[in-house]
């Protein structure tokens, strides 16, 4: 099949991958490819139909604070606010941050609690309202899908696509939202316009380039079809920031046990809405491989810090 990359435009021959929607347990068929140049997976066409794929209880349109994690997550607030160069004595009891993989991309190169930031693709603001309650103190998040606007305290929410911004932050984050983005060219020339100056992009996605993919193939969760439309790699990442004036400053990898748990499921068939807890043991063996493969920089997924190239 002849197919153009929509990444690094390369035109070459690749194999259809047959890949089924497992998140849910549909199994509906999509068609994929691989670009032979930069590696990126991607649906060969977008469903006209994509938003009933998203329905009332995906996860990101579902946040409560959970009071059973209340210590720790006072503990955590205070932890955050050290490691972010704040004078907080709490914080020397226990670097919980240190723990929270999910938080590995929080540094005080590239933010501080002052910053202005933006979270693309945010859903009801889980992580907002947790950057809130660390102290973070002008939030902003935007997301299409989301019922209604989201005004509360230092976090507004708009239901609106991001382009349609025009306003300028410090720091700008997609947290597992750029693998739904049909135009990744068009986002970034758009997270340039908005950028400050001295500014981050924090891009997280699930990569291509890992021991998941090559292990495990159409079975991989994170290729989740069809809500992602692009499994990035290292090199197409690199691609996109030449292109569109910015430099690569830092990856990091933060993958987890589940590339390991949710992947050994869809290959026995079981979808991740009804994916049942695995033993401490079996959980602690996969967290070990996944902290080797992150050091490794092959974990499934990955932190990219963009800034401009002319401010590096």
């Amino acid at each position: 099949m002849e197919t153009v990359c929509r990444i690094c435009s390369t035109n070459k021959s690749s194999d259809i991958l047959i890949l089924k929607e497992m998140m849910y347990g549909s199994q509906h068929p999509f068609d994929y490819f691989q670009c032979s140049c930069c590696g990126t997976i991607q649906i060969a066409e977008i469903p006209k139909d994509i938003n009933k794929y998203y329905p009332d209880n995906y996860y990101s349109f579902n946040y409560k604070m959970n009071s059973k994690v209340f210590i720790e997550k006072f503990i955590l607030k205070h932890s955050i606010r050290r490691q972010l160069g704040k004078f907080d004595p709490i914080g020397w009891l226990d670097p919980l941050y240190k723990k929270h993989r999910s938080l590995a991309w929080l540094d005080k190169k590239y933010c501080r609690l002052d910053s202005k930031i933006l979270d693309i693709g945010c859903g009801t603001g889980k992580l907002l309202f947790e950057l809130q309650y660390f102290g973070f103190q002008s939030l902003v998040g935007i997301d299409p899908y989301i019922p209604e606007n989201i005004f509360k305290d230092q976090v507004h929410i708009f239901k609106k696509d991001f382009l349609d911004l025009d306003q300028s932050f410090d720091f700008i984050m997609l947290h597992h939202s750029f693998a739904h983005m049909e135009h990744p060219h068009q986002v970034f020339k758009k997270l340039y316009s908005i950028l400050n100056e001295n500014g981050t992009i924090l891009i997280r996605i699930p990569v291509a380039d890992c021991y998941a993919w090559e292990e495990y193939r159409e079975n991989w969760f994170q290729l989740d079809p069809p809500r992602h439309f692009f499994l990035h790699t290292k090199k197409s990442m690199q691609h996109l920031a030449n292109e569109h004036g910015f430099k690569i400053d830092h990856i990091i990898c933060d993958s987890t046990a589940s590339q390991f748990i949710n992947s050994e499921n869809y290959k026995n068939g079981i979808s991740l809405v009804n994916t049942t807890p695995v033993s401490k043991k079996i959980r602690k063996k996969f967290e070990k491989k996944s902290i080797l493969l992150n050091k490794e920089l092959r974990g499934d997924q990955a932190c990219f810090f963009l800034k401009k190239h002319n401010t590096i």
